[in-house]
Order: C-alpha cells, then structure tokens, then sequence
C-alpha cells in the first residue's frame, strides 16, 4: 500500500453533511428569506464531500451587505448524524452611488450539525474582525460598521421537505470583545451593543 492510500481513505471519510442547503457534491442550492426584516439570499456551492462554498447578500437601501464563506468538512460520527466543521468568511458593504466601502469583516471558526432525517440543527462559534470603512455609520450594530473583535455564533435550525426544499430560522450573533482604534467608544459603551441579527429561509437544491 502506498503511503497515499491511507491518506485518502482519510479524506473520503471526511464529509459535510447532505441536505437541501448542504448542499452535497456538484450540486447547487439556492437560499431567499430575510435577515433583521431585509431581503437576503444566499447560493450554495457543493464542491466535494468536504468542501462547500456560498455567497451571500443582504439588501440595504444605501449599501448592501455582500459576503462569501468557506466551509471544510472536519469530521462525522460512524453514524452520519453528527458533523464537524471549519468555516472562513468574509463580508463587504460598499457603497455604490460614492464608489467607496462602508465596511468590512473577516472571520472563522468551527461548528457541529446534526442531520436527523429531515430535521437539520447547526452552531458555530468563532471570531470575527470588523473594519471600518470611509463612509460607515449605516447601522452602528453590525460589526463591520463599527470595527472591533467580536466572538461570533451562528445559527440554523431547519427542516427538510422532499429532498429539494428546506425551511429554516437563522440566527447570527456578534459579542464584542474589543475596539481596535483608540478613538472607539469606552469599553462600557462598545460592550452595550451587540451584533444581533434573526432571519428565516427558504432554500430549494437543484
């Protein structure tokens, strides 16, 4: 046996889990709902069993939130119920009639998910830094209009109809952690105000 062999053993029991906006292998899923009562929607890349993209975009009447995430499959129990996971992200806000951004984000982290027939539950928990832009002040709440470290968690809970639709409530939370510039609030007042943001979905795989 080649030393490649056990390696890619390895790997192919590695896998994201396989639901409607999972969305498995070589297949596309296509999200629409709303996030804090804005119009959102997201596309799901199923690349391999064990790496998925998406790109996402929430709809804002003087910049809209665009972003893109990277997920990797990091391990699943013997059952298929339970998956593990690493997500990298990335968030932009421009501002288009002024040409300039209004904001940014990066962060990442880790995550479960449990698959139970059609029921769908996911957490993340992890880091993310705002930047922000030349012409923020969009909405002080969110993370890239204020710049800072925040511990970041999300979450899905859904459910699957005949393989093809997904229904779902979104949750997504930012918890400040630091200011980065020296002229940010006081730490009391940064700490007052968290990133909250509560959506619903409905997601149809092709």
């Amino acid at each position: 046996m080649t030393p490649a062999l056990p390696a890619l053993a390895l790997l192919g029991a590695v896998a994201l889990p396989d639901h409607v906006a999972g969305p498995g292998p070589l297949r596309v899923a296509v999200s629409g709902g709303v996030e804090n009562l804005r119009p959102a929607a997201t596309v799901h890349f199923g690349l391999v069993d064990w790496l998925a993209v998406y790109v996402d975009g929430v709809w804002h009447d003087q910049a809209p939130l665009l972003g893109a995430e990277l997920r990797l499959a990091a391990g699943r129990d013997q059952r298929g119920l339970w998956f593990a996971h690493a997500f990298f992200e990335g968030h932009l806000r421009p501002v288009f009639d002024a040409d300039v951004l209004s904001g940014a984000d990066v962060g990442g982290g880790i995550g479960v998910v449990l698959r139970w027939h059609g029921l769908v539950a996911r957490v993340d928990g992890g880091l993310t830094l705002g930047f922000e832009g030349p012409s923020a002040g969009i909405d002080e709440r969110y993370v890239d209009q204020r710049g800072g470290l925040f511990g970041l968690q999300r979450g899905l809970l859904g459910y699957d109809l005949f393989e093809h639709l997904e229904l779902a409530l979104t949750s997504r939370l930012g918890i400040p952690v630091t200011p980065v510039r020296v002229e940010s609030p006081t730490d009391d007042e940064f700490a007052d105000r968290w990133d909250v943001r509560w959506g619903a979905r409905a997601t149809v795989r092709f």
